[in-house]
């Protein structure tokens, strides 16, 4: 989520944010990530 590969996230279809937009996202998600396997 946090790739620094302009053409990779353009194949995707993915917008390139900053820096500090993309780790902030990258924050977030991981968060999720932890609270869900907590659940399993």
């Amino acid at each position: 989520m946090n790739a620094w590969n302009r053409p990779e996230r353009a194949k995707a279809g993915i917008g390139f944010a900053e820096h500090d937009e993309r780790y902030a996202y990258g924050h977030e998600w991981i968060s999720v990530v932890v609270r869900f396997c907590a659940l399993s």
